[in-house]
């Protein structure tokens, strides 16, 4: 018995998983924000509330990039938000996106179940424009006993 069906038939199936390769891997925007998240939460753990002023300085190596943070806590406590300066002290809890959906409480839900994650969603875009589709990429972190929620987004359209 010779090799050369099996070697045949392995290489057909490599050529076909690696032409698929793409339509798996996450797309660029969603790998950065994923590592700004992955990098902000590990900070947060790190130094705790005192690496929360660190994401809303102007010039900083977190804001100034096409994504920006949002964290808030358990509760729905805006805690960070340079896109939306006005909501940071705001209690978000019973927020509705257009569709119904309370953001907050949906993603901290997913923070608990699964530690990390992407959800779609829907957000006004900056200067008070109409919301817009949304996919948000957000993570736990501990700050001390205080777990929060630490995400980022990008606008579909």
């Amino acid at each position: 018995m010779t090799r050369e069906p099996f070697l045949v038939c392995l290489l057909i199936l490599l050529v076909s998983l690696g032409s698929a390769a793409p339509a798996w891997s996450a797309s660029s925007q969603e790998r950065e924000i994923e590592s700004l998240v992955n990098q902000a939460a590990a900070l947060i753990e790190q130094e705790g509330p005192s690496a929360l002023a660190q994401f809303s300085q102007p010039g900083g190596r977190w804001l100034g990039g096409p994504h920006a943070l949002f964290i808030f806590d358990e509760q729905g406590n805006e805690l960070v938000n340079p896109t939306f300066p006005e909501l940071v002290g705001k209690n978000l809890w019973d927020h509705r996106d257009s569709s119904g959906r309370y953001t907050a409480r949906e993603e901290l839900a997913l923070v608990k179940a699964q530690g990390s994650g992407w959800l779609d969603g829907a957000w006004a875009k900056p200067g008070h424009g109409p919301e817009a589709k949304t996919r948000n990429f957000v993570k736990g972190a501990r700050m001390g006993p205080t777990l929060v929620v630490v995400g980022s987004w990008y606008y579909v359209d």
